[in-house]
C-alpha cells in the first residue's frame, strides 16, 4: 500500500467514526416533559444562591406569611426575632451554598434555605435534626 494510499483509508476511517458518533448524538432521544420538571423542580428546592440571600433576605424583615414569626436580619450579621410572645436575638452567617446559619444568644443553632415554589418565597429549617417546611414568607423592610 503507497503512503497515499494509507492516508485515504486512515481519512476514511476517521470520516466514518465521526458519522457514527455524530448519528448516535443525534440519535439521543429530547427529555420527557417530566424530567424537564423534575430537573426546574430540583433547581428550585435547591434554594436561592448566597448572593441572592445577601440580596433579598440580609437587610430585611422576613416574615411567615401566617404571621407565626418574624426575623430582621441586619446587615452587621446580627438578627432579632419575635413571634409575638418570646424575643430572640442572635448572629447569622449565610454559608457559600446559600443557606443562613444562625446562632441564638442561648446558644440553639439552626440552618434556614430559602427557595421559590409556585412564584412564592419559601423558607425551610435544614440542619442536622431538623428539615422543616416552615413556609412562605413575606421580605419587609427593616
Amino acid at each position: 500500500m503507497s503512503l497515499r494510499g494509507s492516508r485515504n483509508s486512515v481519512a476514511a476511517v476517521a470520516i466514518s467514526v465521526f458519522a457514527g458518533l455524530a448519528a448516535s448524538a443525534s440519535a439521543a432521544p429530547p427529555p420527557k416533559p417530566n424530567q424537564v420538571a423534575k430537573t426546574a423542580a430540583a433547581a428550585a428546592a435547591s434554594g436561592l444562591t448566597a448572593a441572592e440571600v445577601r440580596s433579598q433576605i440580609v437587610g430585611h424583615s422576613v416574615a411567615l406569611s401566617d404571621g407565626g414569626m418574624t426575623w430582621f436580619f441586619n446587615p452587621d450579621g446580627s438578627y432579632d426575632a419575635d413571634d409575638g410572645r418570646n424575643g430572640r436575638s442572635g448572629k447569622f452567617v449565610v454559608q457559600p451554598d446559600g443557606k443562613l446559619c444562625w446562632t441564638e444568644t442561648t446558644g440553639i443553632k439552626g440552618c434556614f434555605i430559602y427557595y421559590r415554589k409556585a412564584g412564592k418565597l419559601m423558607v425551610r429549617r435544614s440542619d442536622p435534626g431538623h428539615n422543616t417546611e416552615l413556609g412562605a414568607v413575606v421580605v419587609g423592610k427593616l
